[in-house]
């Protein structure tokens, strides 16, 4: 695979409908994966924005996305009409949004303030003063009424746990199938109590954007691309959006380089 060059790793196919277009971006540094994962979430969203006059993402939190949300409020601040794109959590953590743990916190400090993205614009879940399942309908109802039903995300942008979980849907946990955000109650991570969007709503995305970075992730990205699968566990396995992107670096991809 060539560093940095686009590269179709498939498309599935059942009874001649092409399912899912994969792209992956093999670079040779984790600043260059975060680099060419930039230019791709700017590109998507002016476009969603053009096509639409609006655009919507939702957005994960953790340690991998940072540097990303800081080089999109650094180097891209006039890149794109940032105020009029609709901003969501992939998921969250049942926290208060001032809590260390919190995605939201994280992001806004990240991105959407520097980038001074309208208040209205902001769609976190709400985590306090709210019971759990009640947290997820009221989410899932501001979702459908701002996005639409089905909610076509311009782009939900994913990174990979150790473990195999993107967002908060892990190896075995099976969320209900008509739901478009669900509550997770016993999560393998701490805290146990979350929030997230669900398959059904990932798969609906028109671009889901993955960034793993570094040799801790190298093992589960060499799950993820096995062919034949040796495990049936993974959540990657279960989406079928209509395009997947991947920025990884060397660390993380070194065994897709043979």
């Amino acid at each position: 695979m060539a560093n940095g060059d686009e590269q179709p790793v498939g498309t599935a196919c059942e009874g001649g409908r092409a399912m899912t277009r994969q792209r992956v971006h093999l670079l040779d540094s984790a600043e260059a994966a975060i680099s060419g994962a930039a230019e791709e979430v700017v590109a998507l969203l002016r476009e969603g924005c053009r096509r639409r006059e609006k655009a919507s993402v939702a957005l994960p939190g953790g340690e991998t996305p940072h540097p990303l949300y800081r080089l999109l409020a650094e180097r891209y601040r006039d890149a794109a009409p940032w105020d009029q794109i609709f901003f969501f959590l992939t998921d969250e953590r049942f926290v208060p949004p001032d809590h260390p743990q919190s995605n939201y916190r994280m992001v806004r400090e990240a991105l959407l303030d520097p980038l001074g993205v309208p208040e209205a614009n902001r769609f976190p879940y709400r985590t306090t003063r709210i019971e759990l399942n009640r947290a997820a309908r009221r989410s899932e109802e501001t979702l459908l009424q701002v996005v639409g039903r089905p909610p076509r995300f311009d782009l939900i942008l994913l990174g990979v746990g150790e473990d195999g979980h993107i967002a908060s849907l892990f190896p075995r946990f099976v969320p209900p199938g008509e739901r478009w955000v669900t509550a997770v109650r016993n999560a393998p991570k701490p805290p146990p109590k979350r929030l997230t969007l669900t398959y059904r709503t990932l798969n609906a995305a028109r671009e889901l954007l993955f960034l793993v970075l570094g040799e801790r992730k190298a093992g589960i990205v060499e799950e993820i691309f096995r062919q034949p699968p040796r495990r049936t566990d993974l959540p990657v396995h279960r989406l079928k959006a209509e395009r997947h992107v991947w920025f990884l670096d060397r660390a993380a991809g070194r065994a897709l380089l043979s």
